[in-house]
């Protein structure tokens, strides 16, 4: 960001660091430590028995975990939320088709937000956490949005197990 003063007839350009309002603030926060909250993560993640989740060895499960996220860190750091929403786009068409339940992958979402959001309470400054929980809250959820949306998409285009259509009339 450059900022730009006009003093009289003289002007002075000066590049400027971000603001400590930034949402780039947030991953330099918690980059250093993203193997805790992905293991906290995953830890979660066996505990809820998830067959698909299960069948995966510890490492791979937790590399998802780390990939998904570095994709909302990545979207802090760039201020781009749908660079988010576009990977749980992805997310969603892969594990669709690989005949993993809707309820299994939002299982996964929600345990990398409570850990990420665990992880923010203890190492941001106070005055910052509402804030910094805000931008994590509305990049998860523009993503979780997109998981949905595409489940339901590819459920309408052929009979599925993805999604229990029986739930969604009982919830209207």
């Amino acid at each position: 960001m450059w900022l730009i003063v006009a003093t009289g007839s003289s002007v002075v350009v000066a590049q400027i660091r971000r603001k400590v309002n930034s949402p780039m603030m947030i991953s330099e926060r918690v980059r250093p430590h993203a193997a805790d909250v992905v293991a906290e993560a995953a830890d979660t993640v066996r505990l809820a028995r998830l067959p698909h989740y299960l069948e995966l060895e510890a490492h791979d499960l937790e590399a998802r975990l780390h990939e998904l996220l570095d994709a909302v860190l990545t979207s802090l750091e760039t201020e781009r939320p749908l660079h988010f929403a576009e990977h749980a786009y992805h997310v969603a068409s892969d594990r669709f088709h690989a005949g993993v339940r809707i309820e299994e992958v939002q299982t996964a979402f929600n345990a990398l937000e409570a850990a990420l959001w665990r992880r923010i309470a203890s190492v941001v400054p106070t005055e910052r956490v509402v804030h910094d929980l805000g931008a994590v809250g509305a990049v998860l959820g523009a993503g979780k949005d997109q998981l949905a949306s595409r489940y339901v998409e590819l459920a309408g285009a052929r009979h599925s197990h993805g999604v229990d259509v029986a739930h969604l009339v009982d919830a209207l």
